[in-house]
């Protein structure tokens, strides 16, 4: 820990514990203290390196009904498939494919881009995050990252993929990052994205992420539904 004064938020929401780093703090024996692992503490505060803190630095709790479900409320959709956790290199997730096929949708997007911007080369997010996993599965499926790297919490990826002249619809396809706003189908105050496995016949969604529901570290799978505050995002 370093010992300077620093104080990287100014406050935390309603629903945190706010807790100031003192001399002689680690980031583990916070997060221990509250029932949550380091790096789940580290990323839920945007904190690139875990052994990095501050003396003064204003750390965020989550609300003790969110320390084991990240980005999720109480009420989780019902998971629909086993998953497995990639090493961000593999295969990715096991999806269950043996429930409704997969459909094309054709209607027209709410709204559209050129779909031709930039991409990115690596993945910036903090491991364990659903940005992380997001844009590593999007890599897997499609051989690049996204592009924008700041201002780039889940819900503000389709305010950056218009910036970045992605491609914004209400319409899902498979290999799309599903973009959720805060609050919208248990999505907490930072939004919440994922990415679209499967397209069922009655037009919901099968979408991997990590940080949700009550194995935040693992990869599952869950079955969500297009509407609003919901969002699809490709290049």
């Amino acid at each position: 820990m370093q010992e300077v004064q620093a104080n990287y938020f100014s406050s935390c929401s309603a629903s945190d514990h706010s807790y100031v780093v003192a001399a002689g703090d680690t980031l583990g024996r916070i997060a221990s203290r509250y029932g949550m692992s380091q790096t789940a503490l580290a990323a839920y505060n945007h904190i690139a390196s875990a052994n990095l803190i501050y003396t003064h630095q204003l750390i965020c709790i989550p609300h003790i009904s969110t320390v084991s479900s990240s980005h999720s409320s109480n009420t989780q959709p019902k998971p629909v498939a086993p998953t497995r956790s990639s090493d961000g290199a593999g295969q990715g997730p096991v999806v269950n494919t043996t429930s409704s096929p997969v459909v094309n949708t054709t209607p027209d997007p709410v709204v559209s881009t050129t779909g031709h911007g930039p991409v990115g080369h690596t993945n910036v997010f903090p491991y364990g995050a659903c940005t992380w996993w997001a844009n590593q599965r999007y890599y897997q499926i499609h051989g690049f990252f996204v592009p924008w790297t700041a201002q780039a919490n889940a819900g503000q990826w389709v305010a950056r993929a218009h910036q970045f002249g992605w491609h914004v619809s209400s319409v899902p396809a498979v290999g799309d990052i599903m973009v959720l706003q805060p609050g919208v189908q248990g999505a907490y105050w930072l939004g919440h994205v994922a990415i679209v496995e499967r397209v069922l016949s009655n037009g919901h969604v099968i979408a991997s992420s990590m940080s949700w529901g009550s194995r935040p570290w693992a990869v599952t799978t869950w079955q969500f539904t297009p509407g609003p505050g919901v969002a699809f995002v490709t290049r």
